[in-house]
């Protein structure tokens, strides 16, 4: 003998009845929606939140005037206009520079290169802010070959990111 889907009490297989199976369904439902929207929102708060944290960079420039390495060597931390600092340099190498000529952002023309600049690699502990898929810094999103200008005070010095360390010992 088969038993019927649905029975002449409209109760499923004889058991519950469809009208209280879509209420107990649309009640987990409505809970289940609840518990999601706030685990959601939570995780949303702590990944937009100002999360800032220190960060290791390598920046290489192949045309450095000397004069700019000088001085980039001589200090220590480079500091905004309130005095707060948001990098520390932690090693400057140089070595002469293999360029002869660049070209001009528009690929017209091409310049020669003072045969006294240097190539430089500047590693630095930069303040960036945490974001889902990476970093930022002045608001800009971080990546290998995205180029980066500071300015020194006296000069300044543009360099084009080659390496970032995601230490997560720096986090604290």
């Amino acid at each position: 003998m088969l038993i019927k889907f649905i029975d002449e009490k409209g109760r499923i297989f004889g058991v519950i009845n469809l009208i209280d199976l879509l209420c107990i369904t649309l009640l987990v439902m409505v809970i289940a929606g609840v518990v999601w929207s706030r685990t959601n929102h939570d995780k949303s708060s702590q990944t937009s939140s100002d999360e800032y944290l220190w960060i290791k960079i390598d920046l290489l420039n192949e045309n450095t005037p000397k004069t700019v390495l000088e001085y980039l060597e001589s200090l220590q931390n480079l500091k905004d206009k309130d005095k707060n600092v948001y990098a520390k340099i932690l090693k400057i190498e140089s070595k002469p520079t293999s360029l002869t000529h660049i070209v001009s952002p528009d690929n017209l023309y091409l310049f020669p290169v003072n045969p006294d600049n240097m190539e430089v690699v500047a590693s630095l502990e930069l303040m960036v802010k945490k974001e889902t898929n990476g970093f930022s810094f002045t608001g800009e999103h971080l990546r290998i070959g995205k180029k980066l200008t500071f300015n020194l005070g006296l000069c300044s010095f543009e360099g084009v990111i080659t390496t970032i360390h995601d230490d997560k010992k720096n986090n604290g």
